[in-house]
């Protein structure tokens, strides 16, 4: 394996006792860790997409086992490119420590610089340098749907580099998040009459995409409905209802026991059954109570719309009602 070695400045605090004194002192100590990044050949790690921002700037991601990377390009120095991925080791700012040379220190008490070195390495070992670049590890980019505030007629449609999808507790974001591979989903399913694109994502390699965000929300919105159905439901409910309502009961709690947190949609798992049990709920939901009639339409306004989505995405021949504006 061939790699390239780098120099890495970083700080680390020690507890020691200076001459001439007896109590011990904390102190600050800058050293340096060379390390040895991978070197990988350009067609190891294939061009996998590539983001247009709002303005023009240009974003290119590698794909290299199973990972997405991508490159600083306000470097474009390799050895300055790692100095500002491991900037954040090379001060402490704690100006109370006084900062001292290692070979002043004779006679040291407690030092962190194991856990500091730890930390860098463990950090070092998703980079790679391709082309003579360093590339680092990225986030999967997405497109956000963003409604303009104050009016339902206006939107904008952009990619988003840096949206947290590593986190497997999602929330209500995820339903304005559409993939990479998914321009065409959210305008289809967008209410606004003027729909602004700025931006694109060129996608090159189709297995680099892997968010399920239509199954992440849809889940999300099921885990709204089983937790907050209200007592009216209950009260007016018919077995069909129940019967949906247990159904997304237990889909959710078969996704808890196959996948960890439910509402993961990133780990590719979803019970298959929710679907038709969330659609269940609408469409009895819908014989129940009319809209005017009940409180509680915020939440059946995302359930549907999380339900045509992935019917949109998945299920085309499921009957559930789109004509409802979107949350």
């Amino acid at each position: 394996m061939k790699t390239r070695l780098f120099d890495i400045p970083f700080m680390y605090q020690v507890t020691h006792i200076p001459p001439r004194c007896r109590k011990e002192q904390w102190a600050k100590v800058r050293d340096v860790l060379t390390l040895a990044i991978q070197e990988v050949p350009e067609d190891d790690a294939p061009l996998a997409m590539v983001v247009t921002l709002p303005g023009g700037k240009k974003i290119d991601y590698r794909w290299h086992q199973g990972r997405l990377l991508s490159y600083n390009e306000n470097c474009g120095v390799p050895q300055d490119d790692i100095l500002e991925v491991f900037a954040r080791f090379a001060e402490i700012k704690d100006h109370s420590l006084e900062r001292i040379a290692i070979e002043a220190i004779t006679k040291q008490i407690h030092s962190d610089r194991q856990r500091v070195v730890a930390r860098i390495i463990s950090s070092a070992s998703d980079l790679r340098v391709i082309g003579g670049q360093l590339w680092t590890p990225a986030t999967e980019p997405v497109w956000e749907l963003r409604q303009v505030p104050g009016t339902q007629t206006y939107s904008s449609l952009i990619p988003n580099v840096s949206w947290c999808s590593a986190e497997p507790s999602l929330d209500f974001e995820s339903g304005n998040m559409y993939r990479a591979d998914e321009k065409e989903v959210a305008l289809a399913l967008d209410t606004a009459s003027n729909t602004v694109v700025d931006g694109d994502i060129e996608v090159l390699l189709p297995e680099a995409v892997r968010h399920q965000l239509d199954a992440a929300f849809l889940t999300y919105a099921c885990e709204q409905t089983w937790t907050w159905t209200s007592m009216e439901c209950f009260r007016k409910g018919t077995c069909e209802f129940f019967a949906a309502y247990a159904g997304i009961r237990d889909a959710l709690l078969e996704m808890y026991a196959e996948g960890g947190d439910a509402r993961n949609g990133f780990s590719g798992y979803m019970a298959p059954d929710l679907i038709e049990h969330a659609v269940a709920y609408l469409n009895e939901h819908d014989r129940l109570f009319s809209r005017e009639e009940f409180g509680d339409r915020r939440r059946i306004q995302i359930l549907r719309h999380a339900v045509q989505r992935y019917e949109y995405v998945n299920q085309p021949s499921l009957n559930i009602e789109t004509s409802t504006p979107r949350p």
